[in-house]
């Protein structure tokens, strides 16, 4: 008996979902066939125990929300380890890559995950379960988070962010331990390192620091101290340069290697200033305007 496989399979969230009992979360399942799959045919997506609840069930699926344009598809309400997706309208051809979108899933409790804890499977006959691929964990979230730039002007040097956040009571980050700042693209200059940390440059007063800039976030990783868990927890960066360009409003993150969903707040715009008019310059402005009317009046006796 000849049997096919699903392959190339992916389980996509976003890593501010994944977060421990956060809803509404979209998920974008990604395979290839092997065999055809008919209209009205199953796909059963397997992951690890609890890493959905089983109170949320998928919204319908409308034409557009696979790569299969015309397809349209449900699902059942998620058990503990499945949920069951069926087609309609169209099916999927051989040795082709789909996607579909399932929104309006419920996260399950912080989980670790598995490295080979998603399988794909479809019920074309003769067909078996994909290999396990990586499901990634479900953390907790940083809360309180806040992130302030000393300016938001183009190409500023020697810029301070000071970042506060406060740690989950999963979240005790050891020494050695990293945080993740994320920001919108463009927004600092990667060719500028922040400064290390020396001691005393944050909350946790024996803490030292390093930080690495690369892509659009900054990895800081920690030293010397631990930051507890559920501790409001404050570290200024130092020596970061802002971007060339102007950037619109955007997100900044925070994620952590024990509070590892991240977290957001709205990144403010990077602009060109406007330059104030000065002071002086206005005084001395409204008293040319003075004399001015004087000299009328004089003119006129």
């Amino acid at each position: 008996m000849i049997t096919s496989q699903p392959t190339a399979v992916l389980c996509t969230i976003a890593p501010g979902d994944r977060a421990a009992n956060r809803g509404s979360v979209p998920v974008t399942l990604a395979f290839k066939t092997t065999s055809a799959l008919a209209i009205g045919g199953k796909i059963t997506l397997t992951y690890p125990t609890g890493f959905f609840a089983t109170s949320a069930t998928p919204a319908a699926n409308t034409a557009g929300s696979t790569s299969v344009p015309t397809m349209t598809a449900t699902s059942a309400a998620p058990t503990a380890t499945q949920i069951v997706i069926t087609t309609a309208v169209a099916g999927i051809a051989a040795n082709t890559a789909f996607t579909i979108t399932l929104s309006g899933l419920t996260m399950g409790p912080a989980n670790a995950g598995s490295a080979t804890g998603i399988t794909v499977q479809t019920d074309t006959a003769n067909t078996i379960a994909s290999a396990g691929v990586p499901s990634g964990g479900i953390g907790s979230s940083v809360t309180a988070l806040s992130i302030s730039p000393s300016s938001t002007g183009l190409a500023v040097a020697a810029v301070t962010v000071i970042v506060r956040f406060t740690t989950s009571a999963a979240g005790l980050i050891a020494a050695g331990g990293r945080i993740s700042l994320g920001f919108p693209t463009g927004w600092f200059d990667r060719t500028v390192t922040p400064a290390n940390n020396a001691a005393g440059t944050s909350s946790v007063p024996t803490l030292t620091a390093s930080s690495v800039i690369a892509g659009n976030s900054i990895t800081i990783t920690t030293a010397v101290a631990d930051i507890a868990a559920v501790t409001a927890f404050t570290i200024t960066l130092t020596g970061l340069k802002t971007g060339p360009s102007a950037v619109a409003a955007g997100v900044f993150s925070v994620a952590t290697s024990a509070d590892f969903a991240a977290a957001e707040v709205t990144a403010p715009a990077l602009t060109n200033a406007p330059t104030p008019t000065p002071a002086a310059a206005t005084a001395s402005s409204a008293a040319v305007s003075v004399l001015a009317l004087l000299a009328c009046l004089i003119a006129l006796i």
